[in-house]
C-alpha cells in the first residue's frame, strides 16, 4: 500500500481509478481503509478513489503529538485535507462513514473551497455513544466486537457473516478506538449546518441502530443544499453488508 509522511505521521492509503473529480473515502471509529475494500473497485471504475488509514489506524502511525478528544476529529480532518493536497486531488468529493462523516462535516465547514461535495454515510451532526459501549471500551475491550455486531448490522443479514465482519471491524489498538469514540461522543456541529455551502448527500441505512435514520433526516433538514438516500436491509455497517448497493448510492450522489 502507498504511503506519505504528513507531519510526524506515516499515512497509508489505498487507491484506484483515474477520472476526476476524485473521491476521498474516510472510515469510521476504530476502522481503516480496509472497510472500503468492497467499494474501491466499483468507485474506481468511474473516479480516482483514495481511501485513507487515519493516524493510528490500519497501517498508519499514530498522531504525534497526540490529541485530546476535544481536538481529535479536527486533527483527523487536517490530515485528510493535507493528504488530498499532497496527492494532487484538487477539489475532491469527501465521502465519510460514521466518524468519517463527522470529519467530513468539519472539513465542509472549515475548507469549503477544497470540497467539490460531501457524502455522509450513516452519520449525524451530533454523535452520542452509549454508556455501555464506552464502558466496554475502557474495561472489556475484548467484548467490543460482539457489542458492535449486535448493534451495527441489519437483522436481515446472515449471523455467520456478521460474525466474520465483526472480527475484521476493529483496525486499531484499544486506546485509539476509545479515543475515537470519546471524540465522537463530544461531536456536535448542529449550530454550523445552516451555514454550509458545500453540496451534501446523506446516505441512511434503514436498520441502523447506532445512528438511526431519524438523525440523517434531521441532518438534511438543517443543511440547505442536501439530499437524502435510503438504503434498505442494511445497518450501520452497510459497507460490509451491501457494498454494491452502497456503491450505487454513492455514484448517484455524485
Amino acid at each position: 500500500m502507498p504511503e506519505l509522511t504528513i507531519g510526524q505521521q506515516r499515512i497509508v492509503y489505498r487507491e484506484a481509478g483515474e477520472a476526476r473529480p476524485p473521491l476521498l473515502l474516510v472510515h469510521g471509529a476504530g476502522g481503516s481503509s480496509r472497510h472500503f475494500a468492497g467499494l474501491l473497485g466499483p468507485l474506481g471504475r468511474v473516479r480516482r478513489t483514495v481511501a485513507i488509514d487515519l493516524p493510528g489506524h490500519g497501517r498508519s502511525s499514530p498522531l504525534d503529538p497526540a490529541a485530546p478528544a476535544s481536538e481529535l476529529l479536527e486533527r483527523y480532518r487536517d490530515v485528510c485535507t493535507e493528504l488530498a493536497e499532497r496527492l494532487g486531488l484538487g477539489r475532491f468529493v469527501f465521502i465519510g462513514h460514521s466518524m468519517g462523516g463527522a470529519i467530513g462535516l468539519l472539513a465542509a465547514a472549515a475548507y469549503p473551497e477544497r470540497l467539490e461535495s460531501l457524502v455522509v454515510v450513516a452519520s449525524a451532526a451530533r454523535l452520542r455513544v452509549s454508556a455501555e459501549l464506552l464502558s466496554a471500551l475502557r474495561t472489556r475491550f475484548e467484548d467490543v466486537p460482539a457489542l458492535l455486531a449486535g448493534l451495527g448490522y441489519s437483522p436481515s443479514s446472515d449471523p455467520r457473516q456478521v460474525r466474520r465482519w465483526s472480527e475484521a471491524q476493529l483496525q486499531a489498538p484499544a486506546e485509539v478506538v476509545l479515543d475515537d469514540f470519546c471524540a465522537c461522543d463530544r461531536f456536535d456541529v448542529r449550530a454550523q449546518l445552516s451555514a454550509l455551502q458545500v453540496p451534501v448527500s446523506v446516505v441512511s441505512a434503514t436498520d441502523d441502530r447506532l445512528t438511526p435514520p431519524a438523525l440523517q433526516e434531521q441532518l438534511c433538514e438543517e443543511i440547505p443544499r442536501s439530499r437524502l438516500q435510503r438504503l434498505s436491509r442494511a445497518g450501520h455497517f452497510a459497507l460490509f453488508e451491501r457494498p454494491d448497493a452502497l456503491a450505487e448510492a454513492l455514484l448517484r450522489a455524485l
